[in-house]
């Protein structure tokens, strides 16, 4: 889990339809009105690793969480 309480899968799951759709508007909406989160939790990411270490499919979830925040 997320020492800063970030739904990664949740994140995860817009950003794949960021890269579906090829539209940043994709991956608002999904956080917005699927998830009902706010696209600003993504910048708590303090980049310990520990997601990445613990990731099945070997995701640059770091990576994926500091295009979200911008």
């Amino acid at each position: 889990s997320c020492p800063e309480d970030i739904p990664i899968p949740k994140f995860m799951d817009a950003y794949n339809h960021k890269i579906m759709y090829d539209s940043e508007k994709q991956l608002e909406d999904r956080l917005k009105w699927h998830w009902n989160l706010p696209k600003d939790i993504a910048a708590r990411c303090t980049a310990c690793g520990q997601c990445e270490e613990l990731c099945t499919q070997h995701l640059p979830i770091i990576e994926r969480l500091a295009d979200i925040a911008q």
